[in-house]
């Protein structure tokens, strides 16, 4: 009894931490999804629930172009021939497209090996990291753009200096050639 109760309060210690983490814990057999943690439906915008039906169901909304690599990279983790890390698009069903970064392992239990793997929303990231190149590539243009004015304004100068130079030469009845 001390033991399952001792089995009981870590469960639930550890799934209060679970619960709170803004980043998607689960764990896996290759058959079916043994406990996602709450973040799948603020990211994914599914329930939990029906991840825990349908334990390949988070691959309906991932973007056409990242399936093919991804579920490679799945499939071979789950196999155990390596781990998993990797970086993809989702599409969300209300038209939301989100980055996500998953890395997962395959980990001994006492059920055999369970897949334990763990889920980022990078998006906001990636969309700050774009606007930081965006506004870096605007800062260079503005630094080119002010180098050809001034090599612009050395030329002008020296072009008005001689001007400047021939209208005074005019002035004073000199040849102006």
């Amino acid at each position: 009894k001390q033991a399952e109760l001792a089995r009981s309060e870590a469960e639930s210690r550890l799934s209060l931490v679970a619960d709170r983490v803004e980043d998607v814990l689960w764990v896996r057999t290759p058959e079916q999804v043994l406990y996602v943690s709450p973040a799948y439906e603020a990211i994914w915008g599914r329930t939990c629930a029906s991840l825990l039906a349908d334990g390949h169901s988070f691959l309906d909304l991932v973007h056409p172009e990242d399936l093919g690599p991804l579920q490679k990279a799945f499939h071979d983790c789950i196999s155990g021939a390596g781990t998993f890390d990797e970086t993809y698009r989702i599409v969300r069903e209300d038209g939301e497209t989100r980055w996500v970064h998953a890395r997962a392992g395959m980990k001994p239990s006492v059920d055999g090996q369970v897949q334990v793997g763990i889920a980022t929303d990078v998006t906001a990231r990636l969309r700050e990291e774009e606007s930081l190149r965006q506004a870096q590539k605007l800062e260079s243009l503005g630094r080119l753009a002010g180098g050809i004015a001034h090599d612009f304004n050395n030329i002008l100068v020296s072009v008005l200096g001689n001007a400047d130079l021939a209208r005074d030469e005019i002035q004073s009845g000199g040849d102006a050639t």
